[in-house]
């Protein structure tokens, strides 16, 4: 074999698999007559079987008297389900990895599931590497690649994060948590892994960084837990809500308000009692509210600020704080179930504005979607509030497309068009409705964005398959325009993949 191929292939095979960089090769003829026997630069398969041997032929480097039984245990295992690859797809995937389009990547790992195929191996050592950047594309392509992605993530320690902790063994598991465990950024990506892998394991170790870090660190590790898991770790997290720190305190009380077993849900509710009274008269539900007028020091314990920004008065900033980290079960503890009725009654209040930003922060927290649903049918043209637009994260997506849309039908303007388009790109998915409406927007908007091409790359990137087509015609004669070159560039990697694969999501 040339000695200039061997020094390139086997090094670039396998992005990233030394710490240190391969010297120049010189191998005993045996291990060389391995090499020819299995390399084809023909054959992905066999290319990436060649990246097998790179851990053999690291140590050899270091230690010659290494044992060649070594080799066989590191080859790449046979996969029998036919590889996704054709011309026009190479070309495509190669230009998605460069330009760093991880949704669109993430689109094509998924039909290639749906196919009942794999991801071409050649592809597979750069695509590890954006998932270490990328974690929302890891497990896509983990489903996408079978045992060649198992395989890779085990030989190569670069890629042991990329591996569940579950299926690493003991020695491969310390150490990669000993490696995470350096910088508090380390610690947070660790705990976040152990959330959904080994929660015994998580409770240890979040107990033992909060006793270690500072305030800014406990109050960052705090920030790791999601929200739908607090309940694991209410024993940890109740004593600090009388941590020094008000952002601990205040991160704490966040969680804990989806908690109502928890000792802080219980104390916030018990003041809830004593500003709100729910009253019945001949069937009908009304709100009596009643603010102190001086603040209580135990709403402080509560992680409840005392000063009000400016523009909003004492008892309305109060208010809308402790209804914030309120469980949003106390409206149905007071015999009031649905989230509608209980707006019917915010809606005649004096104190409606606080009341419904307190909704809608609690309901943001607590992930709650038909709360989220019912406050914006309730309240769909007051979407000014950045509370209150947070809920399009959290509703169903019909729900949320037809608020945006209702608001660009009202307010027309460029500036608008923006902001919808960034907060539609938060969606899981668009309608085949809601993707005609942005593009007919887009066509409409195109001369006024100028050098801004982040609103088409959205667009294109978030529209429904069914909606491709459509996407890439009639448009007017400058297609120099930059904006539009970069929009229908990203329509036509995407139709490619529909096409070539033919199926859609």
């Amino acid at each position: 074999m040339d000695s200039v191929i061997l020094n390139t292939l086997v090094p670039s095979a396998l992005v990233g698999v030394s710490k240190r960089p391969l010297p120049p090769l010189t191998l005993p003829p045996n291990v060389e007559k391995l090499l020819n026997s299995i390399q084809n630069a023909n054959d992905a398969d066999r290319l990436l079987q060649t990246a097998g041997l790179v851990s053999f032929i690291g140590e050899f480097a270091t230690d010659p008297k290494i044992s060649q039984s070594h080799i066989n245990l590191k080859v790449a295992p046979e996969e029998t389900l036919p590889t996704v690859d054709s011309e026009l797809l190479s070309d495509v995937v190669t230009t998605l990895i460069h330009k760093g389009m991880v949704k669109i990547l993430i689109e094509l790992c998924q039909i290639v599931c749906k196919r009942g195929m794999r991801i071409a191996p050649a592809y597979l050592p750069n695509l590890l590497e954006m998932a270490l950047r990328y974690p929302e594309l890891n497990q896509a392509l983990a489903n996408a690649s079978g045992q060649r992605y198992h395989w890779l993530t085990q030989i190569n320690p670069r890629w042991h994060k990329l591996q569940p902790m579950a299926t690493l063994a003991p020695t491969a598991l310390n150490d990669q948590i000993e490696d995470m465990e350096h910088t508090a950024n380390g610690r947070s990506a660790l705990l976040t892994t152990l959330y959904q892998q080994n929660q015994e394991l998580a409770s240890k170790k979040l107990s033992e960084y909060l006793a270690q870090g500072n305030a800014q660190e406990r109050q960052d590790l705090i920030a790791t837990i999601p929200q739908h898991l607090a309940t694991k770790y209410v024993s940890i997290l109740d004593p600090l809500i009388q941590d020094r720190s008000k952002g601990v305190r205040q991160q704490v009380a966040k969680l804990l308000s989806n908690v109502p077993a928890s000792d802080f849900a219980i104390a916030i509710s018990s003041s809830v009692n004593t500003i709100i009274t729910i009253k019945k008269l001949k069937n009908e539900f009304s709100l009596q509210i009643t603010i102190p007028d001086t603040f209580n020091k135990d709403w402080q314990k509560l992680g409840i600020e005392e000063k009000p920004p400016s523009g909003e008065g004492n008892k309305a900033f109060w208010l809308r704080q402790i209804l914030a980290l309120t469980p949003l079960d106390w409206w149905s503890q007071h015999k009031i179930d649905a989230p509608d009725a209980v707006l019917q009654l915010v809606l005649k209040s004096d104190w409606q504005i606080p009341l419904l930003k307190g909704l809608s922060m609690a309901t943001v927290t607590q992930s709650n979607v038909s709360w989220a649903n019912s406050i914006l049918n309730a309240i769909d043209t007051q979407l000014e509030h950045p509370e209150q637009m947070a809920l399009l994260g959290v509703a169903t997506p019909n729900i949320a497309e037809t608020v945006l849309q209702n608001r660009l039908q009202q307010h027309p303007g460029t500036d608008v068009f923006l902001e919808i388009t960034y907060q539609a790109a938060s969606l899981a998915e668009w309608s085949v409705a809601f993707g005609e409406f942005m593009l007919a927007n887009l066509r409409e908007k195109l001369k006024d964005l100028r050098s801004n091409t982040q609103p088409g790359q959205e667009i294109a990137t978030h529209l429904p398959p069914a909606c491709l087509a459509m996407a890439a015609a009639n448009w007017p004669d400058h297609v120099h325009d930059f904006v539009l070159r970069n929009f229908l560039e990203i329509i036509r990697l995407r139709t490619i993949i529909h096409n070539e694969l033919g199926q859609s999501l």
